[in-house]
């Protein structure tokens, strides 16, 4: 039987990219940026079983408060190492920090055109899920679903 660990990474690659794996190996790794270590950990490598495009995963473990993530990342140019994979990861976490960022910005403005156009033009229309369709002309069409 194999440790809690492997099985749990092993549920994350099956969520994340749709096939079963079998754990080859554990490396570490240590991330230094700026002459800091930014992450260190292990990785566990692992054979993908019919996967289209990849023949191995790296994944591991992290926590994030009080809460276990878990980080599978497919053996695809350019990641072709764990330590690779690693850089991959916290690149992608970034992008995705500054894109929640930037949606959150957009939604700000939304609501200001909101306000604006219901001084001046009555109140805007909504669809069934609740987007905001602006009624700007300057605009266009325009839907966005903002974070309640």
């Amino acid at each position: 039987m194999q440790p809690k660990e492997i099985s749990d990474l092993q549920a994350a690659i099956r969520a994340t990219h749709g096939c079963e794996s079998i754990y080859r190996r554990t490396e570490f790794v240590r991330e230094v940026f700026q002459g800091s270590i930014a992450w260190d950990g292990l990785v566990r490598v692992f054979k993908l079983v019919n996967h289209s495009k990849a023949k191995y995963c790296y994944a591991w473990s992290y926590r994030e408060g009080s809460e276990t993530k878990y980080a599978a990342v497919l053996e695809i140019a350019p990641v072709d190492s764990s330590q690779s994979a690693v850089k991959a990861a916290k690149a992608s976490k970034g992008r995705r920090k500054v894109m929640k960022r930037l949606v959150l910005a957009l939604c700000g403005v939304l609501a200001l055109i909101r306000r604006s156009e219901t001084l001046l033009l009555g109140p805007s229309k909504r669809n069934a899920a609740g987007t905001f369709l602006p009624r700007a002309e300057a605009l266009g069409e325009l839907h966005v679903q903002c974070p309640k």
